[in-house]
């Protein structure tokens, strides 16, 4: 068992890969006899009384004591606003208490939320695969394209500062508690041990240490983000999020009603590692007749991303859910295509980057091979003269000849280690398979259809 607060620790060979490395379960809804089913990443589970989202499944090798079945770890990330991002690893089958709530599935068509916070959703689900992938890139939300409003930093007090044009300069209140107080950690000068202000703009702290940037990877961001993901897996009596928005599009563009789906899609490979994450984008036209889904991706972006958030009418919002209802599950079958899709699309670069890690794992080791061969061989040269040197003392030969055996032993595992490197990189690349969790839908309404209602 283990918690951690401030994330994952990740092995050199996965930091260095565009891709983020997690795991998942071995098929979906996998059930074992006199056991519970197990739970499948991104469903929301209730675990010792709280509520957490499942991350990943990974199966273990010894069996649970009077089962005789197979075990398996599910890593859990805390959803309580006390304890936000706070990371479990538990043994599934014997939690006695464990249980899943629900399926992160399409979401519920009961209201529409503005664009702007649906966009704000997406970047918060997007930037946490992005921060995860590289903790070393830091932004500055300016930098990611985010436009800041006066009312969105109502809690922030602005100041002034000599260089620094107004309304860039933040400070924030007293947060108490553990949830929040976190946040200020870090604002604190190390020498004049002044609270300083903040921003979000990358280029006013150059060449400054009175002004701490507030970058994607910072506490207070990262606290916000996460706060706008939990919404991904919050119930609906507790929601704050529809995850449900409008929008028009030209009559030129669109001759029917349509629908855009995001989806997280997370790939992963043997062992259950998880190689890859991203969020991509589906849909089709909602018809009077079906659904017809389309296939131009770079069309739908466009749509998407072209139209015009419009509050819709009682009447227009009826017909988008009752088409959307009527073809759910032709919806879910576009979006599985685009996953498998998306897959073949990756399939060489997961390939290049596997042989890549062959690359510098052969790379590593004959440099090993080398340094040891190197040494045995100066050893051999002068070992016996040395040993005769009668300034020697006993337990002075003894620990020589144990580091020489030491180093013959490390040489001859060499080949096998490799062998067993190489299978094992193999197989952490081995049977990709996507698994798809939908996030946000976006109805796309003619123009004339918005006029007639």
């Amino acid at each position: 068992m283990k918690k951690k607060r401030n994330g994952k620790i990740f092995t050199q060979n996965v930091s260095r890969m565009p891709f983020r490395s997690i795991s998942s379960p071995t098929s979906p809804n996998e059930t074992y006899v006199g056991i519970r089913t197990l739970p499948e990443p991104g469903q929301l589970v209730e675990v010792r009384r709280r509520r957490w989202v499942v991350d990943s499944v990974r199966g273990g090798a010894l069996p649970v004591e009077g089962i005789g079945r197979k075990q398996h770890v599910v890593t859990l990330l805390s959803l309580e606003d006390d304890a936000l991002g706070e990371e479990l690893d538990v043994v599934w089958q014997v939690e006695t208490d464990a249980q899943v709530l629900e399926k992160t599935g399409l979401p519920k068509i009961s209201g529409c939320d503005s664009f702007e916070w649906t966009s704000a959703f997406l970047n918060a689900v997007r930037w946490g695969t992005a921060t995860s992938t590289d903790r070393l890139q830091l932004q500055s939300p300016f930098r990611s394209g985010i436009t800041i409003e006066d009312y969105q930093l109502e809690p922030f007090i602005p100041v002034s500062l000599k260089g620094i044009p107004d309304g860039k300069l933040f400070t924030m209140p007293p947060f108490s508690g553990t949830t929040w107080g976190k946040v200020l950690e870090g604002l604190e000068h190390p020498h004049t041990k002044k609270i300083r202000p903040i921003t979000f703009d990358h280029d006013l702290v150059r060449n400054r240490d009175d002004i701490v940037l507030a970058h994607l990877n910072h506490r207070l961001v990262q606290k916000c983000l996460r706060l706008l993901r939990e919404e991904l897996w919050s119930l609906d009596d507790v929601k704050k999020l529809n995850r449900v928005s409008v929008r028009s599009v030209p009559d030129k563009d669109l001759s029917e009603l349509a629908v855009a789906v995001w989806s997280r899609l997370v790939i992963t490979g043997g062992n259950h590692h998880r190689i890859h994450e991203e969020l991509t984008l589906s849909g089709g036209e909602l018809k009077h007749r079906g659904f017809s889904r389309l296939d131009r991706i770079k069309q739908l972006e466009a749509l998407v991303e072209n139209g015009k958030h419009i509050a819709s009418s009682e009447e227009l919002f009826a017909v988008l859910k009752e088409r959307f209802e009527a073809n759910r599950e032709s919806i879910i079958g576009a979006i599985d295509a685009r996953s498998k899709e998306r897959l073949q699309n990756l399939e060489n670069t997961v390939a290049r980057f596997k042989q890549g890690e062959i690359d510098d794992l052969n790379e590593i080791l004959n440099d090993l091979e080398k340094t040891i061969k190197k040494k045995l061989d100066e050893q051999n040269d002068e070992g016996s003269e040395q040993l005769l040197f009668e300034g020697f003392a006993e337990e002075e030969r003894q620990q020589y000849r144990k580091d020489m055996e030491a180093l013959e032993n490390r040489l001859k595992r060499i080949p096998q280690e490799r062998i067993d490197e190489t299978a094992s990189i193999e197989n952490r690349y081995g049977n990709l398979a996507p698994r798809t969790f939908p996030v946000a839908v976006v109805f796309l309404v003619p123009e004339r259809m918005v006029r007639t209602g």
